[in-house]
Order: structure tokens, then sequence, then C-alpha cells
């Protein structure tokens, strides 16, 4: 288990460290993990949506194609003319940003041309209506064609986006808080280790300055008796007791 967890000297503050680091690793789990599941929703709608979008696609120009032959028929073969009065595009895209579940995604839109010049002499002779009505779906089929393109962006970049907050996800939750689980065990048993080695110190001290008071104590004691026995008595001194009976006195005599 020694590759499971952190190289670090067990003591109090780290163990302290470790904890904090353990409770903000799972927090980031926490958010990644609703980061995640917000980004598989989303990414599900977008393939939804372009399903749907993909099909509207095939469908308008199918129509377009239509409406454009129609108005060949009744206007006759009017695309030269048409190509040749272009001078500038009619449909322009603009882009923009759009935040989704935090991922930054480019939004494609069509921009307004104010003051575009359009061909008013197309049509005017016959087929005018027919004209207007293929041009109106061709706009339709290029707004859903820049829908698709914003879509299929998205799709990319959900994708992507996923694909590494599955990996953080992953990491926190196999990699980095057993680590840091694992090595808090370890400080924890180890400052339990030292902790017992304390009072084990401790105990054996106490013993051994109590031997050692002890020891001192029946010193002290056999030089106190070996004083006592060694001590000369009062008749080696000359001393004379007092309070012993004299028998050569009479004490009611000395009193009398």
């Amino acid at each position: 288990m020694a590759e499971q967890r952190l190289s670090v000297f067990p003591s109090l503050m780290v163990l302290a460290m470790l904890k904090e680091r353990t409770i903000a690793a799972k927090k980031g789990y926490s958010l990644l993990k609703r980061k995640s599941d917000a980004i598989k929703i989303k990414l599900q709608e977008v393939l939804s949506r372009i399903r749907d979008v993909k099909r509207a696609v095939g469908s308008g120009m199918a129509d377009a194609a239509e409406a454009h032959n129609e108005a060949i028929w009744a206007a006759g073969d009017f695309n030269h003319t048409v190509i040749e009065h272009a001078s500038e595009a009619s449909f322009r895209v603009k882009a923009a940003v759009m935040n989704i579940a935090g991922v930054r995604i480019p939004r494609f839109e069509r921009a307004e041309i104010v003051g575009n010049p359009e061909n008013l002499l197309v049509g005017l002779s016959r087929g005018g209506e027919q004209i207007a009505a293929c041009k109106d779906r061709y706009v339709s089929v290029l707004d859903a064609i820049v829908e698709l393109a914003t879509l299929q962006t998205s799709l990319v970049s959900l994708d992507s986006a996923l694909k590494v907050t599955n990996r953080r996800v992953n990491a926190l939750e196999f990699v980095v808080v057993p680590q840091l689980e694992n090595t808090i065990r370890y400080v924890e048993s180890e400052l339990q280790e030292q902790e017992r080695e304390d009072t084990y110190r401790v105990k054996k001290v106490k013993d051994m300055r109590a031997a050692q008071a002890e020891k001192e104590q029946e010193e002290e004691a056999r030089i106190l008796e070996e004083l006592e026995r060694n001590a000369p008595d009062d008749a080696q001194l000359g001393y004379k007791n007092l309070l012993a009976h004299d028998p050569d006195e009479n004490i009611d005599e000395l009193f009398s």
C-alpha cells in the first residue's frame, strides 16, 4: 500500500492538512460529477436536436429544389441573371459564445444585413412569386444549416469537455481520494504508535524513579541502622540516667 499513499512525515499538522485536502477533493468530485451529469443531459438534447435538424435540412433541400424547378418553369432560366447581379452576399453568419455547464461553445446565427440591395429586376416580367418562394425556401434551409453547424460544434465541444471531466472525476474517485484516505490512516496509525511509545516511556521512567526512590530509602534506612548499631551507650560515655531508680537514696526523705 506504500504506492497508494503520499510520502509524508506523520504529525498532527500534516494530518490536519490531509483532512482539509480530502474534504476539498470530495467537494471537487461532487461538483465535477454534477457538471458531468449536466453535460450528459445537454449532450443528449444536442444529439436529439441534430437528428431533427438534419431531417429538416434534408426535407428543406428537397422542397427548395422543387421550388427552384417551379420558378424556372414559371420565369425561365434566371440563374445566370441572379449570379451576374450579385455583388455581395445576401446571407451572412455571425458568431457568438454561449456557456453550457461551464463549457464555452461558439454559436452561429444569421446576421441582419442593413441596406442590402436586392435584385428587383428578376421576376418582374413573369414568375416573380415563384422566385420569391424559392428564395424563402433556400433562406429557411440556410437557417437550418447554420443551426446544424452550431449543434455540430456544440456536440464536439461538449464531447471533449465530457471526456476531460470524466477523467478528472475518475482521477479524484479512484486515485486522489483513496491516496489521501490511505495517507490519513497511515498518519493516524503512526501517531497512535507514537502515543503508545510515549505512554510506555513515561511509565518506564516513572517505574525507574520509583525503584530508585525505594532504593534510596532502603539505603538511608540501612545507614541509620548502621549508625544506631555503632553508636556508644550512656554507660560508655559516663552519663547517669536521672530517671532510673537509685536504691541508695530515699526520695521521701528528700522531700520531708
